[in-house]
């Protein structure tokens, strides 16, 4: 495959990555995480072409002063856009997690304040004070961290 081809091929990857990666991070910002996962499939394959295409540009130089000057202007141009959308759905997943973070905590804090003391009776019958063990009775959970 010539070094034009590759670029191409480099730049209409970049390009649907961009798509995908955009469209990840509307359905973030939108809070449909469910429909995140029918991206996956593609994002991951692509993905993969990606990296191959561009380590081969890394490994062999040659490849991206071999074309034409509007091709590494479009490779460039594709490169920035590809960089920011990268960047606009790091945050949106950050903004995400926290977002999810906050609502675990609270959820543990709201089940903490509903769990009850057992306390029974004392050796004299009455009830018996609860001690700090009995009051502050650990909560288990387990919380999926994959976002």
């Amino acid at each position: 495959m010539d070094s034009a081809a590759r670029m191409r091929d480099l730049i209409v990857v970049a390009g649907r990555l961009i798509t995908l990666v955009n469209e990840e991070t509307r359905l973030l910002e939108a809070y449909k995480t469910n429909d995140i996962g029918q991206l996956q499939d593609e994002k991951t394959r692509l993905s993969r072409i990606y990296v191959g295409l561009v380590r081969d540009l890394k490994r062999d130089p040659e490849l991206l002063a071999a074309v034409e000057k509007a091709v590494r202007e479009e490779l460039t141009d594709v490169l920035k856009h590809f960089e920011a959308a990268a960047e606009a759905n790091t945050n949106a997943l950050n903004v995400a997690r926290e977002a999810n973070e906050r609502v675990m905590r609270a959820i543990v804090e709201a089940a903490t304040a509903q769990q009850t003391t057992v306390t029974g009776y004392s050796r004299t019958g009455t009830m018996a004070a609860p001690t700090r063990a009995t009051a502050a009775r650990p909560l288990s959970m387990t919380v999926n961290q994959r976002l």
